[in-house]
């Protein structure tokens, strides 16, 4: 008890490390501590150890059954760990339990969104957004899926009611740009009006002034290497929306060439990358299409 009790301060002060210690101690004098194990899988979670947190929820599982939680914390878990179809089917088991949780139904979509299942993703979103129509998340999610499945004007629709709500990430503008210009419309107000908003240099300004005409594909690819620690990161996002760029010209080769340095960067749990992989999905479609032509 005294361990568990100080792991738990340990936790509180998000000492994370002192916290799994403690925990671990005390499993190792009762393997069957669920209240340890627990506590122990959640500090794995908050520090981002996420195949320890696997591990231990699954063994919370085995001891508790029919007690959804577990199931719940594994499947977040996974998801941040990149195994999105483990992810998907934890919090499906989930859902059976607990048929209207928000916060599964949101995580069910990401994941169902880096699977490729994006009607799925859009479903439960659109299930998560008939409960509460304007939570910003969900809206802007189901904005980015619209656009992976190439319903231009939905996704339009979505982007421009989550820009509208209060802190608005600026990228919101890129694919409402994206998703407007593609579905026909004169979009480029959007991203004049955003990029005001943003110094020259701070991302994703140079995305917008790409494609505002006033900088090269080059300078953005500069521009998103200037931060090494956010490198990875932002290559992904530029490689992306200059392959949307190329789309927008009516170049597939070299849209596909940049959708496929996107997927390269291995940023797995970013948008952009499921997008990315969307779109050479659709890219290699067409082509194949024409070929049988």
């Amino acid at each position: 008890a005294a361990l568990r009790g100080r792991a738990t301060a340990h936790a509180q002060a998000q000492n994370y490390a002192a916290a799994i210690a403690d925990f671990s101690a005390a499993l190792a004098l009762n393997p069957k501590d669920i209240a340890a194990l627990e506590g122990r899988g959640m500090a794995a979670l908050q520090s981002g150890n996420f195949a320890s947190a696997t591990t231990d929820f699954s063994l919370l599982e085995a001891l508790r059954p029919g007690d959804g939680a577990p199931l719940f914390f594994r499947a977040n878990a996974r998801l941040q760990n990149g195994d999105f179809s483990e992810a998907e089917a934890d919090f499906s088991s989930f859902l059976e339990i607990h048929t209207e949780d928000a916060e599964a139904l949101m995580g069910r979509a990401l994941a169902r969104q880096s699977t490729g299942d994006h009607i799925g993703a859009e479903a439960d979103l659109s299930a998560l957004l008939a409960k509460v129509p304007e939570a910003a998340r969900p809206l802007a999610s189901r904005g980015y899926v619209r656009l992976m499945l190439g319903r231009y004007e939905g996704s339009g629709s979505d982007l421009a009611q989550a820009m509208a709500l209060p802190d608005a990430p600026p990228e919101l503008a890129l694919w409402r740009f994206i998703a407007e210009t593609r579905g026909g419309q004169k979009a480029e107000a959007v991203l004049t009006t955003a990029a005001k908003k943003l110094r020259s240099d701070q991302w994703p300004a140079p995305v917008m002034h790409y494609f505002l005409g006033s900088i090269s594909g080059d300078e953005v690819l500069t521009a998103a290497t200037r931060e090494p620690e956010g490198r990875p990161g932002r290559l992904c996002e530029a490689y992306f929306f200059l392959g949307e760029a190329a789309l927008i010209l009516n170049e597939p080769i070299g849209a596909a060439r940049l959708f496929k340095a996107a997927v390269a960067t291995g940023m797995t749990r970013y948008t952009e990358y499921a997008a990315a992989k969307a779109e050479l999905a659709r890219i290699d479609t067409a082509a194949g299409d024409s070929k049988s032509r």
